[in-house]
């Protein structure tokens, strides 16, 4: 359970977050622009040109095979050169993905925290928020796994990340 070499652990998620506070909603405007379309969803414009459609692709099938360096570094150039496009929320929660694979815990945690800062109500919102509590349990920060698990069940409750959820709590106990 220790952090990789060179690695310190995080800063508390919920002291310094605006959007991890124990309000029921991540802040965020109303009207059309606060929430993002649905991932997927059939579009004439996806926004992304075709080489970014690749990458994205290129990546996920990296994720898939358990490539997570290169796949971490291909997330990493699609969010750099496609962002706000349609395959930016995937690709920086896989992002985290990779980095929590790798049991690089603290970049994991940056990533997660940007996806829901920037996504709250997104596709991956629930595991995002799920593997952050799993990135503290690893990092030894109890306090802040505790209130990620805990705002999963409140969020997200029928959701299969609200079921990892209980099961992380229960075995903090």
């Amino acid at each position: 359970g220790e952090p990789s070499p060179g690695e310190e652990p995080p800063p508390p998620l919920f002291e310094d977050d605006p959007g991890f506070d124990e309000s029921p909603s991540f802040g965020g405007g109303e009207g059309p622009e606060a929430a993002p379309a649905p991932m997927g969803s059939p579009s004439d414009d996806t926004g992304v040109p075709v080489e970014g459609a690749t990458l994205y692709e290129s990546a996920l099938g990296q994720f898939h095979r358990g490539e997570y360096d290169i796949a971490g570094e291909a997330f990493s150039l699609y969010i750099a050169k496609y962002p706000d496009t349609m395959f930016e929320a995937p690709s920086i929660y896989y992002l985290g993905e990779c980095k929590f694979k790798l049991r690089k815990y603290t970049a994991a945690v940056e990533q997660f925290r940007r996806y829901l800062m920037k996504y709250p109500d997104g596709n991956e919102a629930p595991m995002a928020l799920l593997r952050l509590g799993m990135c503290f349990t690893r990092l030894e920060d109890t306090a802040s796994a505790r209130k990620a698990f805990k705002q999963v069940l409140r969020r997200f409750p029928q959701t299969p990340a609200a079921e990892a959820a209980k099961r992380e709590l229960e075995n903090m106990l």
